[in-house]
């Protein structure tokens, strides 16, 4: 009982928090979720009163693990039943689709994944991640632009001369693919957003990179109303935000959703592009 307490009073104390006048329609829309997680944590209390009221006080150990098993239980299926969450750090390029670039192409090291274009004129190359419709996990089906969603991933590259990438949550398999996140052009890091490719891309400059510096980025969506798009400061380790995109954001009547992710970079010379990164995560709203 005590641990449910805990759990209330700190969401209360959070929504206390997050009342700084930044951004109302984002707090607001905060506000709601921990409400709801507050009504759900309620209801975990009164479905367990009578279970709790048999046992003898005060406690001894063997009834103390009955509950504390009995909330936990309950409170990570409140959070684990309304929210898909993935990351990966890279382990391994098996499982992946892997299209073009040079001798070195795509490959995992121990620190994570490198993208090579090679040293060809507008050479390419792709790495990204699609679920199989027909596969045996339901991942497939839980992917949607049409959920609340944020995706986080660091990345880096060792040339802002003519060379071009993205970072985005959906693929760029063809022409009505959706996708969104970020677009490196040059020295430039953008935020981008794109449905078909006859709409075309919109996107907001979010700031100036250089080569060989990591840098944190993490794309919050809101379907059919805007994503925005936030940098982690090196010095403070905190995420600011850079710059938010309201159009030509994925549809809802585009069906081409179930891409999950990809990594892309070209050279517009003949000099090799690299392109890295070390982790990605993302959670969505089932």
């Amino acid at each position: 009982m005590k641990k449910i307490i805990l759990i209330i009073l700190t969401a209360i104390g959070i929504i206390v928090l997050i009342t700084m006048p930044e951004n109302n329609e984002e707090i607001l829309r905060e506000i709601q979720n921990l409400k709801k997680q507050v009504t759900d944590l309620d209801l975990v209390v009164k479905s367990e009163q009578n279970k709790i009221s048999q046992f003898k006080f005060p406690l001894d150990v063997q009834d103390k693990k009955i509950i504390e098993d009995i909330v936990n239980d309950r409170v990570f299926n409140s959070v684990w039943d309304k929210y898909f969450y993935f990351s990966t750090l890279f382990e391994s390029a098996d499982g992946y689709d892997l299209t073009g670039g040079g001798a070195s192409g795509s490959n995992v090291s121990p620190d994570g994944l490198v993208l090579n274009t090679g040293a060809v004129l507008n050479n390419s190359v792709s790495f990204n991640k699609t679920p199989n419709p027909t596969g045996p996990g339901e991942t497939f089906n839980i992917l949607s632009f049409q959920k609340d969603q944020h995706f986080r991933a660091n990345f880096a590259v060792d040339s802002t001369t003519n060379v071009t990438g993205y970072i985005t949550r959906g693929v760029n398999y063809g022409a009505n693919y959706p996708y969104y996140g970020f677009k490196i052009l040059n020295n430039t890091l953008k935020g981008v957003s794109r449905d078909n490719n006859t709409d075309g891309e919109s996107t907001v400059d979010l700031m100036t990179i250089s080569v060989n510096t990591t840098y944190v980025g993490e794309a919050k969506y809101y379907p059919q109303a805007k994503i925005v798009f936030y940098i982690r400061n090196a010095t403070t380790g905190h995420l600011e935000e850079k710059g938010t995109l309201t159009t030509k954001l994925p549809k809802a009547t585009n069906t081409n959703n179930k891409a999950f992710y990809e990594y892309f970079v070209s050279t517009q010379d003949a000099n090799n592009k690299m392109l890295t990164s070390s982790f990605l995560e993302y959670i969505q709203k089932r």
